[in-house]
């Protein structure tokens, strides 16, 4: 799957179904990764853009790095960006 840059950041498209806490770990895994956060609404578009060109299928769902695991219902990025 395909790797692309913005704004700084690297971005790997995978095509592994893991639930959240499997995901953090695989990324975690390539060069100390982390899920993506969506800092801004340039970012959110952009990826957008890109989960229809590099998924085959409408209904592909991806994981960011958003999470309620500390508090539920209180959603978090796993980088701690606010």
């Amino acid at each position: 799957m395909p790797t692309f840059a913005l704004e700084s950041k690297c971005y790997k498209a995978v095509q592994l179904a893991k639930k959240y806490a499997e995901a953090s770990v695989i990324c975690r895994g390539i060069n100390n990764g982390q899920l993506t956060s969506i800092p801004n609404e340039y970012v959110n578009a952009y990826l957008n853009v890109a989960n229809e060109f590099f998924t085959p299928y409408a209904e592909t769902q991806f994981w960011i790095g958003a999470n309620d695991l500390k508090i539920p219902n209180q959603w978090a990025w796993e980088d701690g960006l606010k």
